[in-house]
């Protein structure tokens, strides 16, 4: 079967015959063949569309019980290691193990708790500030007249799939 982009290409061609000269009723025939043509291709790479649109949903879908899974065994091992470390504390054993697999106990490392934020001297937080465009309301103003540093444009057109 021809491809859209090679029926795209000859109905370009008889269009350019159709300039040059060449009656449109001796074409017509064949622009309504092509026509027809591009419709039923255009219909198939619809149900195409539909088709990836339905393992895309299969893939979000499992990537969603994947995600879910992961932090169940991410919980079972930090649950495990809660339970190692509180029965080598409680028993005094400071390592354990083979010659393949071991765990130690480790001693904590000292680590800054915020009691209130507000209450911290200017050099010791990062002020952060975020810019952004309100672009539904600048389209709003635009319409009503310019702004500096915008203006309105036509967006590309895209394909509605009902």
């Amino acid at each position: 079967m021809t491809s859209l982009y090679e029926m795209k290409n000859e109905y370009q061609e008889i269009q350019k015959m159709v300039e040059d000269g060449v009656p449109i009723e001796e074409l017509q025939d064949t622009l309504d063949l092509m026509e027809d043509d591009i419709k039923e291709k255009g219909v198939n790479m619809l149900y195409l569309i539909r088709n990836i649109e339905g393992h895309l949903l299969a893939i979000k879908s499992e990537k969603e019980r994947l995600s879910l899974k992961e932090k169940q065994y991410k919980a079972s091992i930090d649950s495990i290691k809660k339970k190692m470390l509180s029965a080598m504390q409680e028993t005094g054993i400071k390592k354990i193990g083979d010659s393949v697999i071991g765990a130690s106990v480790r001693k904590g490392r000292q680590v800054c708790i915020i009691d209130d934020e507000t209450k911290l001297p200017p050099e010791f937080v990062d002020i952060q500030v975020v810019t952004k465009p309100l672009k539904v309301d600048l389209l709003k103003a635009l319409k009503e007249g310019d702004v500096e540093g915008a203006h309105i444009a036509t967006g590309d057109d895209t394909l509605t799939i009902k």
